[in-house]
């Protein structure tokens, strides 16, 4: 294809992760920072490697790559790209004619955030990369070492370096990839009657659960029973049941707050949220239950000073009924 051989040029591609430096949970956007990596053939730029001072490939500078044949590959799911300050784009030319180039991107895609179990929710990592112009008689796109034309995972679509992240975990079935790095499948869509090619580039990433569990959870749980503790106090120590029962209201508010600021405004359902609204009414109903035996208190305490008046009452009119004969009345 492209006039340089008969069928359709293959254009592999994959992404060397190097950082994930960002999510927007909220618009479901992951900043990535690596290395974009597409590989091909182009039977024109074969040359004898003896010839050539045995060199197996030669480096073409970033001025005179424009002089190459360069896919036009393209991020579908693209919502910002940022070069770095000093360009870091290499190509090189293997004497049987391959040809890798690779640029140092960072980049924003748009993916999917579904936050149902934070915080012990996974998400994947998506970037869909396509030719922009080119169809599949002249380009036929594939992850890195995988099968032309194939709709479904095969060859590299991502590899990482050792990496690792106090916010995030990439471990998957046991593997140690701050060590080791790690390594997935790319997936091939076929799509507009089979006209393009769509690859997906895609890696699973984990929260690291602690900072809520220890920030949110746990406090929870504390302030939930601090204002179950007011169920134990006689009701005659009103201050006190008042403070226990407001004041872990008062705060649970305040972490529900600090919860929904980083979550998004929308209408699902979210473990984390859920387990803190449910906090939040559990207190609610201890103000409840103080309010009302406060009431009763109240009430049985007037009863009982009515009571003790009408004691005093009774022997005064007993003493008066007692010496009423005895003075003629």
């Amino acid at each position: 294809g492209n006039d340089t051989h008969v069928g359709p040029t293959v254009v592999e591609v994959h992404f060397d992760l190097a950082q994930m430096i960002f999510i927007d949970q909220k618009v479901g956007i992951i900043e990535l920072n690596g290395y974009l990596r597409t590989h091909w053939r182009d039977p024109r730029l074969a040359f004898d490697d003896e010839a050539a001072a045995c060199y197996d490939d030669v480096g073409v500078t970033e001025n005179q790559s424009h002089r190459l044949w360069l896919p036009d590959i393209y991020i579908d799911n693209l919502v910002h790209m940022r070069l770095p300050d000093v360009s870091v784009t290499t190509t090189r030319v293997h004497s049987d004619g391959r040809v890798s180039h690779s640029k140092l991107v960072l980049i924003g895609v748009k993916t999917d955030v579904f936050l149902g179990e934070a915080p012990y929710d996974s998400h994947i990592g998506r970037i869909v990369v396509a030719s922009y112009s080119q169809t599949n008689d002249k380009v036929r796109v594939i992850a890195q070492g995988g099968v032309v034309g194939y709709d479904g995972k095969s060859g590299i679509g991502v590899r990482s370096k050792p990496i690792d992240s106090p916010l995030w975990s990439f471990a998957a079935n046991g593997d140690d990839v701050a060590n080791k790095g790690f390594e997935t499948a790319g997936s091939l869509a076929i799509l507009f009657g089979g006209s393009w090619d769509y690859v997906t580039l895609s890696f699973k990433y984990a929260r690291r659960p602690k900072y809520f569990v220890d920030q949110v959870i746990r406090p929870s749980i504390l302030f939930t029973l601090l204002s179950n503790v007011q169920f134990y106090l006689p009701p005659a120590t009103a201050p006190a049941r008042a403070f226990l029962s407001v004041i872990p209201v008062l705060i649970m508010r305040l972490l529900a707050q600090t919860v929904y600021r980083s979550l998004p405004e929308g209408s699902e359902q979210i473990w984390v949220a859920d387990f803190v609204s449910v906090s939040v009414t559990l207190c609610l109903f201890a103000v409840i239950e103080f309010a009302i035996v406060q009431y009763l208190h109240t009430l049985e305490q007037s009863r009982i000073l009515k009571y003790h008046e009408f004691c005093r009452a009774k022997t005064s009119v007993e003493r008066l009924l007692t010496s009423a004969p005895q003075k003629s009345i």
